[in-house]
């Protein structure tokens, strides 16, 4: 590992998220403790033999807890922690607040917050942004006939939880998953609700700032897929950049650098867009590494270029412009890479996608697994293009 980064004493490099291979298409971290993963030399996983759908809960939290003590009891002050999802943090610190000494490249929990609120980030972001029509709504209020009045035209609605990632949280309703939908949902909180632009696609980008520079990578095409009336993240296949959609959308992400740029964020944050011929519509905010992330570590080492988790540390130092940027923006990506989960869809999938070239499969443990929970993560891929 390279373990001098401008003058940067020698430290132990701890990645603590929900998948191993988040970081293995490069070499800056020594050791993993994650929710998924090969348990092997550098990796502690707390998902083997029985393969679950992923969560932070209390067992996954004391795991966690657990193996940060060993690391730091072998490596003392020489220790740092980075982390998928800088929310977890605070909730360890919640717990013990020494440790928060530990862990780096976090911005302030309250910005975070607000941030990874659907419905508050949306109310600003809209003040500037194009963004969808939304309400809040309760679960009482979402009903098509209501919605219909509420919006007009639109039949299918997408209803979201302030709080979940990778779509999780996220439902289509329509005539049909009404009565489904409402009986997944609790009915004591308010949902960000939003007409179902049909015809639009999916996009997402990388947005790096510090106090004075920043930098958007490659923009995708997000593959989603609708399953039981939950519209889940299955993959991105990058864009050239020279296209109208690329254009399109960076000229919003160069405006949305510049507004957490004002509030004193730093460090990475993924956007999310829906799109059509004729305009890009901001979706959300995401301020935390991406399930894409690995896909742009992997072209950025290609390329002999610093992974994200270096970019990103740097922008807490101030010190983007020391990088190449020019080159860190313009590196293009002629690969996709997909998630697949534990159904018979996907299963059928894989098994086409191992007898394929060009095709690196992380597996993230799954091989160990004797059983498996409807939807928990099986492995992702890199397709080479």
């Amino acid at each position: 590992n390279n373990k001098r980064l401008f003058g940067e004493n020698f430290m132990y490099r701890v990645w603590i998220g929900k998948r191993e291979s988040d970081i293995l298409t490069c070499e800056y971290f020594d050791f993993s403790i994650t929710f998924y993963g090969s348990n092997k030399t550098r990796n502690i996983s707390f998902c083997q033999e029985n393969r679950l759908v992923s969560n932070y809960g209390p067992e996954f939290t004391r795991f966690v807890l657990k193996n940060i003590g060993v690391k730091i009891k072998e490596h003392g002050t020489n220790c740092e922690f980075h982390f998928y999802n800088s929310i977890f943090a605070y909730k360890l610190c919640e717990i013990n607040p020494s440790l928060k000494r530990y862990f780096v490249s976090l911005n302030s929990q309250s910005s975070i917050n607000f941030l990874r609120h659907k419905t508050l980030s949306r109310l600003w972001l809209s003040n500037d942004i194009n963004t969808p029509a939304f309400a809040a709504l309760s679960l009482s209020e979402c009903t098509i006939n209501n919605l219909t009045k509420k919006f007009g035209k639109f039949k299918e609605f997408v209803i979201q939880k302030n709080c979940s990632g990778g779509g999780t949280g996220t439902y289509l309703l329509n005539d049909v998953s009404e009565k489904d939908i409402h009986k997944q949902l609790p009915n004591d909180q308010l949902y960000l609700v939003s007409p179902y632009y049909t015809g639009y696609k999916d996009y997402s980008c990388h947005i790096i700032v510090d106090s004075s520079a920043f930098v958007i990578l490659a923009i995708s095409k997000q593959t989603i897929i609708n399953d039981r009336n939950n519209l889940i993240y299955h993959g991105n296949q990058y864009c050239n950049p020279n296209d109208i959609e690329s254009k399109k959308i960076l000229l919003t992400a160069n405006l949305l650098a510049k507004k957490l740029q004002a509030i004193g964020y730093r460090g990475i944050c993924g956007a999310d867009f829906i799109m059509n011929d004729k305009e890009a519509i901001l979706i959300e905010l995401n301020p935390r590494y991406l399930g894409s992330s690995f896909a742009i570590n992997y072209a950025l080492q290609k390329n002999s270029l610093p992974s994200l988790f270096e970019i990103s540390k740097i922008c807490f130092q101030n010190k983007l412009n020391s990088l190449d940027l020019n080159k860190i923006s313009n590196v293009h990506l002629s690969i996709a890479n997909n998630c697949y989960f534990y159904n018979d869809n996907d299963i059928t999938a894989l098994k086409k996608m191992l007898t394929q070239p060009n095709v690196i499969i992380y597996d993230d443990g799954c091989l160990s697994a004797t059983t498996f929970d409807y939807n928990a993560y099986i492995c992702r891929a890199l397709i080479l293009l």
